[in-house]
């Protein structure tokens, strides 16, 4: 039984199947950097006590909390105004409006991981507490994946002479 993902990839033109395994990769690259970062910061924090001042750990707290909320959201933007249809509708540009757009917003929500490593460092550097950082940065990175579905049913194909290193 074929996979509907592999089966829409089969159908993409020449240029369009290179784009997406070139976006996936760098997709990719940025959850091995996410994953390089988490592992380090476990590392970092394992022996690490907490807050150097607990005076501040509520405000502190408060305010890592908020800056990843918007560190979600506006990668969450990112993707669905980067990624729509509309955009991707000129042949000539649209591979590096499809990369772009699925690269930006998982650099974006990367961030989310040394923001938990500030977290784990200044406030507390128990595990339940950085977690939310970590997964973030990894679901973003996840949601940012491209699939096979985006690039097709367009008019005209990719511009061939418009993709890097073919």
């Amino acid at each position: 039984m074929h996979d509907p993902n592999e089966t829409i990839e089969e159908a993409l033109d020449v240029a369009s199947l290179h784009c997406l395994r070139r976006t996936r990769s760098a997709v990719l690259n940025v959850l091995i950097g996410v994953a390089l970062v988490v592992a380090g910061s476990g590392l970092l924090l394992r022996t690490r006590p907490a807050g150097a001042r607990p005076d501040l750990a509520s405000k502190l707290n408060q305010a890592l909390l908020a800056a990843l909320f918007v560190l979600f959201a506006f990668s969450t933007l990112l993707r669905r105004v980067l990624g729509r249809r509309a955009r991707l509708d000129d042949p000539r540009s649209r591979w590096a409006r499809f990369y772009w757009g699925h690269v930006l917003p998982a650099l974006v929500g990367a961030l989310a991981a040394p923001l938990g490593l500030a977290h784990g460092w200044l406030v507390s550097p128990r595990v339940e507490t950085i977690f939310p950082f970590w997964l973030t940065a990894l679901l973003l990175g996840i949601l940012a994946y491209p699939r096979g579905y985006e690039l097709e049913g367009y008019a005209a194909p990719m511009a061939w002479d418009e993709v890097p290193g073919r």
